[in-house]
């Protein structure tokens, strides 16, 4: 308490008990006791005054946030709905594209390699002869 250790403590007293006198000495520790009480309850009274205002915070900022994540969620709707099945339809058709580039290369491997001529797997038929 305030680095005053024991021996310390002692000697305050005993000059109380000298200065002020055995009348007056319970009286004062009395007020000294009250002001003590008094200052801790108005230290809990501002930490709860604290507690609550921080709570009351906590539960604006709560509204706050939800409001805004409420407001963002019909614009992320409306700008990726619309955005991600162009960019799909986009995906297809290069899949699409891609697929047809790569049946032309077997076709032209097929080709060089008949050196020209059609082969059955292009046509479906069966070779003649």
């Amino acid at each position: 308490m305030f680095g005053i250790g024991m021996p310390e403590l002692l000697i305050i007293l005993g000059l109380a008990l000298v200065i002020l006198g055995p009348k007056r000495l319970p009286g004062l520790a009395k007020g000294l006791g009250r002001a003590i009480r008094e200052f801790k309850d108005a230290t809990n009274e501002m930490k709860q005054n604290f507690r609550e205002e921080t709570y009351e915070l906590e539960q604006v900022k709560d509204a706050i946030v939800g409001e805004i994540d409420r407001a963002m969620e019909p614009e992320d709707v409306a700008a990726g709905g619309e955005e991600p099945e162009e960019d799909a339809e986009a995906a297809a058709e290069d899949s699409k594209a891609g697929e047809t580039t790569e049946e032309r290369e077997k076709t032209d491997k097929v080709n060089d390699a008949d050196g020209g001529e059609t082969s059955t797997q292009e046509t479906g038929k069966s070779p003649p002869g």
